[in-house]
């Protein structure tokens, strides 16, 4: 990677408003209002639990369908600030008076204002792109878990005062980021809606999750959450290294084999190397989360699909998997003893590794791994559009010479390759128009530019992007090549 295209990734990670931090509050509050000093002995199952997640987030998906994202977004945060303030509230109550006629309620409503919390700040991230989205992501996990790691001894007056006061934080950051929600510099403006699901992903994680739960969690060295973490601090010196190596494909090979390894180690080796395969296994559920969050991110971004739809779909299969998968773990034991439980965990194993190879048997994972559930994503670059297009005419269902309708997966692609390799807004514009197969002089009358300057964007996209010709470049994007010349 060149040394220009560092400097604007890095750049464009640095220009992030600190509100869009504010994730790190939330995740804060999901540790914090484990502990002992925040506990009033009222707590679910790890099935019940479970479910109502999924609940939560199967909802929230289905309101992005018929609700406006701007009231959706308002009403999410204030349904989440009431949920947790509420949850707060019921146990500061049941500590103080040793009785509390709500206190049945605790464990619901901090569920709905974790879930819902959540979905709003990956809607918000999703916004960015890709690499802003990710590093947001990570960073906030490291920042969240080191707010823990000094908090965790508090008193039971301090720990509730801070579990009191982060949700106000988070709320607050959310609003921040919602009345400035700054675009990526090299962002290509949307038109149209899509409704995307990637199945091969959705498959993947149900698989993931199940395995997770089917299997022993205690079984490590580290406490889960500082075992999840672990991914968490790996990928924010991958980004800040070597942006140009990170990608969803990148995430996902760290996720399979700490997943797949994990979990046959765990039963096989004895005592403490039982308990680091324990420990890689937790990690690799981390990553599995956090891939949740980019696979949203990405998707969104590329493919204008709401964040609130995918978040809700693929965490509410999330966290339905990890209740069958409880479920059926304690099921299969009481009914079938330990060899019953030996078959479930091959049965785990084995839809791992077909869901697994399914992502893996793809050209790359900004492939279509699913199926659109709407219309095919149109393009438009800004610029253009400002311009009112070759024509001045608006778009016309992707007839105008400007518009380009593309399936998700190129439009994924093509984001993703501006986002990792530092393309401007400008020279993203000059390769959507490329990969139609039009040569430089179209492009240059439909950007309104000269010949010379559609050159000159072209060099720099060749030398960004390491290709050499305009059937690399297509190659690359995954786009057949049209048969356009280059001049």
């Amino acid at each position: 990677m060149g040394a220009s295209s560092y400097r604007a990734v890095v750049g464009s990670i640095a220009a992030i408003p600190a509100a869009f931090y504010g994730y790190a509050f939330l995740k804060s509050w999901i540790s914090l209002r484990s502990m002992p000093s925040a506990s009033v002995g009222i707590d679910l199952d790890v099935f019940s639990y479970g479910i109502i997640h999924a609940a939560i987030a199967f909802s929230l998906a289905l309101m992005a369908l018929f609700v406006r994202e701007k009231l959706l977004n308002v009403i999410v945060t204030a349904v989440a600030l009431a949920c947790q303030l509420a949850c707060v509230g019921i146990t500061a109550g049941a500590l103080c008076a040793d009785a509390c006629g709500l206190v049945f309620l605790q464990p619901y409503l901090g569920s709905a204002g974790v879930v819902a919390f959540s979905s709003l700040w990956v809607n918000l991230y999703a916004k960015l792109n890709p690499v802003r989205a990710t590093f947001l992501n990570v960073a906030s996990i490291v920042l969240a878990q080191a707010f823990v790691f000094v908090s965790e001894d508090s008193s039971t007056g301090r720990m509730l005062v801070i579990l009191a006061v982060l949700p106000l934080l988070s709320a607050g950051c959310a609003f921040a980021s919602l009345r400035s929600c700054p675009d990526a510099g090299m962002r290509v403006e949307r038109l149209g809606s899509n409704r995307f699901l990637p199945i091969r992903a959705v498959l993947f994680v149900a698989a993931c999750s199940f395995a997770y739960r089917v299997a022993s969690s205690e079984l490590a060295v580290l406490d889960e959450r500082y075992a999840s973490a672990i991914p968490a601090v790996l990928l924010l010196i991958l980004l800040l290294v070597d942006t140009k190596k990170f990608s969803v494909a990148s995430l996902f090979r760290m996720v399979f084999p700490l997943m797949l390894v994990g979990f046959l180690l765990v039963a096989l080796l004895p005592d403490f190397l039982g308990r680091v395969a324990g420990t890689a296994f937790q990690a690799g559920y981390g990553a599995m989360s956090i891939m949740v969050v980019m696979l949203v991110c990405t998707v969104s971004y590329g493919s204008n699909t709401s964040g609130y739809w995918l978040f809700g779909m693929l965490a509410g299969t999330q966290f339905l998997s990890t209740s069958v998968g409880s479920l059926a773990g304690t099921h299969v034991v009481a009914v079938a003893g330990e060899g019953g439980y030996i078959a479930l965990c091959i049965a785990a194993v084995v839809a791992v590794v077909l869901t697994g190879f399914a992502m893996m048997a793809e050209k790359d994972v900004f492939s279509l791994w699913g199926v659109g559930l709407g219309k095919g994503v149109q393009m438009l670059g800004s610029s253009q559009r400002e311009a009112g297009g070759s024509s001045g005419k608006e778009v016309d269902g992707g007839k105008d010479r400007g518009a380009f309708e593309t399936s998700g997966s190129i439009a994924i692609r093509i984001n993703s390759l501006a986002a990792s390799h530092g393309l401007t807004e400008r020279e993203v514009e000059v390769v959507f128009l490329a990969v139609q197969g039009k040569t430089n002089s179209q492009i240059g009358q439909d950007m309104f530019i000269s010949l010379g300057t559609v050159k000159a964007h072209m060099s720099h996209i060749y030398r960004k992007l390491d290709v050499h010709s305009r059937k690399e470049l297509m190659a690359l994007v995954g786009v057949r090549d049209a048969g356009g010349s280059s001049s």
